[in-house]
């Protein structure tokens, strides 16, 4: 097996195709990036107030999902397979405090998945259409961080800092 760096073969967005028609063998992805593909998709990732790591487990293991998971990925000829957990998702870091749901009407706001429906139906602009590889959202979108009021990212701590530094409230 050989890793490769995201977007060395295949855009980070390519990868779903890529593996179902044989280009590629493998990739490690949220499942929530494939919703436009088969909405099922996203229940098998992470979300906001959802399953923490053990929860996600337990349930992909003897809860039944791992079997629903592989008959959702089927006719893309893909074998989907758990591969580490983020856990629990932050609901967002904001540049402003959120004290009601009325203060997210017309919020820019980047969120995949459950979590992205659930905010856009609360009013929020681009509730899920902002599509931004995780690893990329403090990098490739730097250039248009300034239209974002909230951001939604599953990432490791040092990149975090970044964040808090321009969403002061989470």
């Amino acid at each position: 097996m050989r890793s490769l760096l995201r977007g060395s073969l295949i855009p980070a967005f390519g990868v779903f195709d890529a593996v179902s028609q044989g280009t590629l063998e493998m990739f490690n992805s949220a499942a929530y990036y494939w919703a436009g593909k088969e909405p099922a998709a996203q229940w098998f990732a992470a979300m906001p107030f959802g399953l923490n790591a053990q929860g996600m487990n337990g349930w992909y293991f003897h809860g039944g999902a791992l079997s629903l998971w592989e008959k959702t990925y089927a006719s893309f000829n893909l074998v989907p397979r758990p591969a580490g957990s983020t856990g629990v998702q932050m609901g967002g870091w904001f540049r402003k405090k959120i004290n009601s749901i009325e203060d997210y009407k017309g919020l820019k706001f980047r969120i995949p998945g459950l979590g992205g429906k659930v905010i856009a139906q609360a009013g929020a602009a681009d509730g899920e259409g902002d599509r931004v590889a995780g690893q990329d959202c403090n990098s490739e979108d730097e250039e248009h961080e300034d239209r974002k009021e909230v951001r939604h990212c599953v990432i490791p701590a040092p990149m975090a800092i970044c964040l808090v530094r321009r969403c002061k409230c989470f």
